[in-house]
Formats: structure tokens, sequence, C-alpha cells
């Protein structure tokens, strides 16, 4: 089977939960099939075509510095626009039998929408996230909010929807859920002592993930350390208003080393807004973690929060129903259902998976 994905970004070249799930069922998937990932083109990259674990890598067009990839904390649209642009006229160069599109920034799916009905293969479009109204305007000011919330509803609309989450999904309301997953030989590998009273947290430093409101609550603790993995344009902001007891450790090449940091800490915190579930929690979770995410701070005292889940035991989870190699079966029988192969016209039915 020749399977395309759409992604402006490409893992380790830029890191995160999507990037990371992308490449954990693409490269899996890349061992019996012809896989095809359409991105731009990012430093370090050895060309603009080259072999990733398997992964065929076509770079549409030159990625914008990462520090211009925000602006004011914010995903820029230019290089959304210049991506979108230029995607139709690479993807026509391949005969492909289903596409897939991580749904944001959006503007892409026009031209994969078009593809898919000119080759008249199957569009899936995978969910992370899915932004209320009121995010949008707080995210994007009232003009272009309104906009982006129009174009995000419209989306749903353009393909067969995967979903990463029960939570998405009740969102988006529409869609097939394909959970995250967990590299579980890799975690079970890793042996190290966890320290007491300490906290973790691992994203993008930018203001959706309020790692702000995490550092402020962990200053009012006389107790304990806080490690911040990764980079962004708040960085600078966050060092400033941290306590010695903070520890910003940036972007970590190795995600073993994540993983190790995750082994050896009590608590992981994530305030972020946005995640319909993210990854990093699910792995703190196989790490052995006491985790929290926003929910648990809802109308609490965020200090009180941490200081609480010192004294919390970590709860246990199923680690096989999380295996990236059963979540990449899944994804396959999903894309085959719907390929020219197996019948795309026929009634899906969300039991089957």
């Amino acid at each position: 089977m020749k399977i395309g994905f759409i992604h402006d970004v490409l893992y380790p070249y830029v890191t995160g939960g999507a990037e990371h799930r992308a490449f954990e069922l693409f490269s899996r998937l890349a061992k019996k099939h012809e896989v095809h990932i359409f991105t731009m083109h990012w430093e370090g990259m050895p060309s603009w075509n080259f072999k990733h674990h398997g992964i065929n890598v076509h770079c549409v067009c030159k990625a914008p510095k990462k520090e211009a990839f925000y602006t004011k904390g914010r995903r820029s649209i230019l290089p959304a626009l210049k991506f979108s642009a230029l995607l139709l006229p690479k993807l026509l160069k391949y005969d492909l039998d289903v596409l897939d599109c991580d749904e944001f920034p959006f503007l892409h799916l026009l031209p994969a929408k078009i593809y898919a009905i000119i080759k008249r293969i199957p569009l899936f479009i995978t969910f992370h996230e899915y932004w209320t109204y009121k995010y949008w305007r707080a995210y994007a000011g009232p003009l272009f909010g309104t906009l982006g919330f129009i174009i995000q509803s419209l989306s749903k609309h353009l393909g067969n929807i995967i979903c990463v989450s029960k939570k998405t999904r009740n969102l988006v309301k529409k869609g097939t859920i394909i959970p995250n997953g967990l590299n579980i030989k890799l975690i079970k590998s890793i042996k190290t002592k966890r320290a007491p009273n300490t906290i973790l947290t691992a994203s993008r430093l930018i203001p959706e993930k309020n790692v702000d409101k995490l550092i402020k609550a962990f200053n009012k603790l006389n107790k304990g350390k806080l490690t911040i993995i990764g980079e962004g344009p708040e960085l600078k902001y966050l060092k400033s208003i941290a306590g010695q007891n903070v520890k910003f450790l940036g972007f970590l090449k190795s995600h073993k080393t994540v993983l190790k940091h995750m082994k050896s800490s009590h608590v992981y915190a994530s305030m972020s807004e946005r995640e319909g579930f993210g990854m990093s929690l699910l792995e703190a979770k196989a790490c052995g973690c006491v985790t929290l995410d926003i929910s648990d701070f809802k109308n609490k005292d965020p200090a009180k929060v941490l200081k609480q889940a010192f004294k919390r035991k970590p709860k246990k989870i199923q680690l096989k129903k999380h295996d990236w190699d059963l979540i990449s079966k899944k994804l396959l029988n999903l894309y085959k259902h719907f390929s020219k192969h197996e019948g795309q016209h026929k009634i899906f039915k969300q039991s089957r998976f």
C-alpha cells in the first residue's frame, strides 16, 4: 500500500506530541508499506528528498527559522500559506492509495482534498485537539479567531476523521479514535531511581501551555524541584520568573533521555489548555509518575494541587493496549477499509476497529 501523510513539521527536526506520534506510526508502517511524508525542509535535514527510518520524505518548501515559526507566541500564517500553495504540484508527482493529514494549520487541507478527488482516493484528517470559539478568539483575536474557528469547523467535513482521544472526538462530534501510544520496550529498558518531591513538565514553551502558571505555583512551595524540558518563544520570560529550584533542560535530542527524566520524577504536570490527550501525559503514566493535567487545577489553588500530588501514589495503566505496534495495525486496517483496494465507498462501521 502507498500511504501519504502531510504535516509541515517532522520529528525529530521539530519536536512535539503530534510529530512524535506520526514518526512512531509511520516508521512502523514503512516496514511493509511505501510511506511518503510531505513536509517543510527544516534545518538539519540531509536533503529535500530523503529516507528517514524507511519513510520517503519530500520537502515542499523551505521552513522558516524556528524562532520565526511563531509570531508573538502564535504560529505564523506565512509559512502555512507558502506550504499549502506549493503542496499540490508536489503531491501530483506520486500515486498514493490513501492520504492522511494532520489537521493543523488547516490551510493544507484544501490542496490535499483536491489531490484526493483527482486520484479518487480516501482522505483522512487527524485531529489532536479541537478548539472552542472562545479559545480561538483568545488565541487570535476577534477577527482571525472567528475565521480560524470557521475554517476548523469546515475542515472536519473534508475527509474521514481520526481523533487521538475520546475527549477530542466528543468535541469534533465525529471520527474514529486511533489513540496515542507507547514504546513499551524502551520504557521497560530504562532503570533509574525516583527522586521524591520532584516535578517534571515537557512541552513547547508557548503561552497556551501555561508553564508560567506552573512555575508560579511551584515557587510558592518551600520544597522540591521543578524540571522543564522544551524550547519556545516564552523561554526568556519563564527563566525570569523561575526560582532557584527550577531547572531548564531545553530541547533534548534523545527521547530515551526524556523518558529517563520521567522515570526519575515523582510528579509530571501539564497545565496545557490545548491537548485532546497529550502523549507526554501517557508516557509519564507509563513511567510511574503521578500525573496532573489542566482538569486537576480547575478552580483550585495550583500550589496546593502540587503539594498534595507529592503525597499521592501513581495509578497503574495497562501498557499492552497502548503499544505503538498494535495502534499502527489499527491505523492500517482503517486505511485499508477505505482504500481503492478494499472499496472506499463501503459504509464504515466504527466498531470494527
